[in-house]
């Protein structure tokens, strides 16, 4: 009996001429096997070019290409020239065969070799760099999220065309990719305007998509001034989520908890450098990391520092009833101590063979140090030299430096690295900070990174100030995120 060939579904199933039921991550025939599924991503393929042969192009329709892809009415790519950038020679993230070109199965035919690099710097490097669970040989959950939609023109397209040409600036430091990073960037914000100010689409699975990612590419590539567009983002990403819950949807579809768990993990980390809590509340079942299971102990810690503000504004409201004579209350003492007992029952030993597994050990571990810090700064106004948070510094930073700069996992490093960071004060953990920072830089080439680095040494400025005029004392009430807020009039970019 003949087999149709599916062309929707995952690759393992369409190479094997299978009928997909298109379940993600795995669909239900790989899973009931027991067969490696390679997902839903666009595949590249590389093929000789012949220059003598000359294919007839299609004639050009002047109408925009129809797609069901939200948004795609909404815009046509502009004409956007792009010779300079393509006669050069770049620093890219594949393999570079001068006699070979990118071709995405799905693609249409007649569009840019510009426009196709991007989209193949995007699906081979930068989605890498995004995501903390794209391991070698796993498949991107960017790309299975994402899916098609970055190949369709429209908001995320054009998202994801801005992020490409920008990274491609900073690897290669050409300008004229700047140049039309900016103009794809327009070209997203006036799109997503339209999206927003739909009455249909306005709170849809689409919208969240670009508005996440819109997020994102703020926290990484934005300047230093660019952190309160991520807070807006962040805003705007949860007038959507709200909507959505109002709408009494008893389950989500795979990709809207993937959305969900990557707005936690930012909304978390913003309320640290806001000192107010996160916009919304987590239930304990809820990821913060990319709905990824492997990822569980991480969460764990997160969901324990999102209660951490809470002591903030418990112990602010202590200050208030002692000025009041109220009397003090011990509340926010409970709840702290609760927060600790947490933290210090997530010490374990450390077990595993592979690389995965002890890279994400020690990220677990490291950013259960950073939170001890943290709540102790919150509770008790007490950072270095006091000698428990000098412990911890030194425990955060040596996970730290166990996992390897190339590891997917330092992509959420930097939150404990500034946290151990601001706090370190002996000359070798200073210098780990700067070369930590330095090679995860030249790794990745997002700009957030220096400007941490820049952060953390206006902390250590201010601290060996208040070390010549106060001694100890003064060197300890030195908070880093006051620094920033009250110094700078700014949130740190924690995420």
């Amino acid at each position: 009996m003949s087999r149709m060939r599916t062309r929707n579904g995952c690759w393992t199933c369409r190479d094997a001429g299978y009928k997909c039921d298109e379940q993600k991550p795995r669909c239900g025939r790989c899973t009931r096997l027991g067969i490696d599924c390679q997902g839903y991503g666009i595949r590249c393929r590389w093929r000789q070019v012949q220059p003598s042969v000359s294919p007839k192009r299609r004639k050009r329709s002047s109408r925009s290409p129809s797609s069901s892809s939200v948004g795609s009415a909404a815009f046509r790519n502009t004409a956007i020239d792009s010779s300079a950038a393509t006669q050069k020679n770049e620093v890219v993230c594949t393999t570079n065969q001068a006699s070979s070109s990118p071709v995405f199965l799905g693609l249409h035919s007649d569009i840019s070799p510009y426009h196709r690099r991007l989209l193949h710097h995007w699906t081979e490097c930068l989605s890498g760099f995004i995501t903390v669970s794209s391991w070698r040989g796993d498949v991107n959950p960017l790309q299975i999220h994402l899916g098609g939609t970055v190949f369709v023109p429209g908001t995320l397209q054009s998202i994801v065309l801005s992020m490409s040409a920008r990274h491609l600036a900073l690897l290669t430091a050409d300008g004229s990719h700047d140049l039309i990073a900016y103009r794809y960037q327009q070209n997203a914000i006036s799109q997503l305007q339209q999206l927003i100010q739909h009455p249909v689409y306005c709170y849809s699975e689409t919208t969240l998509t670009a508005v996440m990612m819109m997020l994102v590419y703020s926290r990484l590539f934005a300047e230093a001034e660019g952190v309160s567009s991520a807070h807006n983002h962040l805003l705007g990403a949860k007038a959507i989520i709200s909507r959505g819950s109002e709408s009494g949807s008893p389950s989500y579809s795979s990709t809207k908890r993937f959305l969900l768990s990557l707005f936690a993990y930012h909304d978390i980390l913003s309320s640290i450098s806001r000192r107010a809590k996160p916009f919304m509340e987590y239930a304990p079942d809820v990821s913060t990391m990319e709905d990824a299971a492997s990822l569980h102990r991480i969460s764990m810690v997160l969901h324990l520092v999102a209660r951490i503000t809470q002591v903030h504004d418990m112990e602010m409201a202590k200050e208030i009833a002692r000025s009041r004579d109220f009397g003090p209350g011990d509340e926010p003492d409970f709840l702290a101590a609760a927060i600790e007992r947490g933290l210090l029952d997530l010490e374990s030993p450390i077990e595993g063979h592979s690389d995965r597994i002890l890279h994400i050990e020690y990220t677990a571990q490291a950013y259960r140090h950073a939170a001890l810090v943290y709540l102790y700064r919150v509770w008790h106004n007490v950072g270095a030299p006091h000698p428990t948070t000098l412990d911890h510094v030194h425990q955060c930073l040596s996970f730290l430096s166990r996992v390897p700069t190339e590891s997917p996992l330092v992509s959420i490093h930097t939150w404990p690295l500034f946290t151990a960071g601001c706090e370190s004060i002996l000359p070798a953990q200073r210098q780990f900070v700067r070369s930590r920072l330095d090679d995860m830089f030249v790794a990745r080439r997002f700009p957030s990174l220096k400007n941490l680095k820049s952060d953390i040494e206006n902390v250590w400025r201010r601290k060996d100030a208040a070390h010549e005029m106060s001694g100890l004392a003064g060197m300890s009430r030195v908070d880093c995120i006051q620094v920033l807020l009250h110094g700078h009039g700014r949130e740190a970019n924690l995420a």
